[in-house]
């Protein structure tokens, strides 16, 4: 079975760090930042339903009116996520444009803004028919560090330091459920929409319940045995801009372990040091040994500095070099 998560970085290493999620057999994706989305198509621009910014810096946000632009006139809700000052942010972009056309509007487009602070999110509702005013939500307790919860996979987030708050997300399967189509012909079972329901059952852990399959009653868990190999899912974890220190470092190792894809920032060589600290940015060889912390089976270097144009193969050498010497 596919991984739920089919990734694309959409800049290359260089360009602004943008990582487009699509959901497997869903009907919607994710975006990690928002800053130059131009090699995305309308349509998949159209299937974003959550957006994950690190932090408001303009390479990570300046995307946001390309997002609005397309979505306006349309019937859809788009959820935003990042750390403060997010809302007014959001606030202030809207606040930017006239609306005074938009009560006309047949389709009411939705903006939900999730401001992510230590133990707390707050939310807040712009409208297109209410010519985006703003509208508090209140707020919701963030518990184990998670801000989204579906049923097949979970979304979580640590505040790290950039000179201000900036945010690295992690995108995580609950377990994978691998339907064996062998076992199914052994079986003497139909593929059919049965068996999305049955996978909804087991996410749940409604083990002990009963399904009917061809009039017949079994127990979840029987079906689950019978048909189903259960693995493991898939971790990506997405970290960019924050500085070298203690502090960061101990985040990630409470947070980060087994991940399965890396995406994150190599602004600088281990040369310009100073410089990388001066900026609270990492090198190529402190993301090795982030690697390495948070036990990464893939790793791709993200938002590398125009200093060191050509020069990505020197990059990933000195991360790969730092990561595989602490992995021996």
């Amino acid at each position: 079975m596919p991984s739920l998560f089919q990734h694309k970085l959409l800049n290359g290493a260089y360009g602004d760090p943008v990582l487009y999620i699509n959901l497997f057999s869903k009907s919607f994706s994710y975006l990690a930042d928002l800053g130059d989305i131009s090699n995305l198509n309308n349509k998949e621009i159209l299937k974003i339903k959550k957006v994950f910014v690190s932090h408001p810096h303009m390479d990570h946000f300046f995307g946001f009116d390309k997002l609005l632009r397309i979505f306006l006139g349309k019937d859809k809700t788009v959820e935003i996520f990042g750390p403060e000052p997010i809302i007014k942010c959001v606030e202030g972009k809207l606040k930017g444009y006239v609306w005074n056309l938009v009560d006309n509007y047949k389709n009411n487009f939705t903006i939900i803004v999730n401001e992510i602070h230590h133990r707390k999110m707050y939310k807040a509702e712009f409208r297109c028919k209410e010519k985006f005013k703003k509208r508090f939500l209140g707020s919701e307790k963030i518990r184990n560090r998670t801000i989204v919860n579906e049923e097949d996979h979970v979304v979580k987030c640590e505040i790290l330091d950039h000179r201000t708050p900036s945010i690295c997300y992690f995108f995580e399967e609950k377990f994978k459920i691998n339907i064996l189509k062998n076992k199914l012909k052994e079986y003497n079972f139909e593929v059919g929409p049965w068996l999305r329901e049955l996978k909804t059952y087991i996410y749940a852990g409604k083990l002990d319940e009963e399904f009917e399959y061809n009039n017949k009653k079994y127990k979840i868990s029987e079906l689950a045995e019978l048909i189903t190999k259960i693995t493991p899912g898939v971790k990506i974890a997405y970290i960019t801009d924050l500085v070298f220190s203690k502090k960061n470092i101990e985040k990630l190792r409470k947070i980060a372990k087994d991940i399965s894809i890396l995406y994150i920032e190599a602004t600088f060589l281990n040369k310009d040091n100073r410089r990388a600290r001066e900026r609270f940015h990492l090198t190529a060889k402190q993301a090795g040994f982030i690697a390495k912390l948070v036990n990464a089976k893939k790793v791709y270097p993200m938002h590398i500095s125009p200093i060191n144009t050509g020069k990505y193969h020197i990059v990933k050498k000195e991360l790969i070099n730092e990561w595989k010497r602490r992995v021996n």
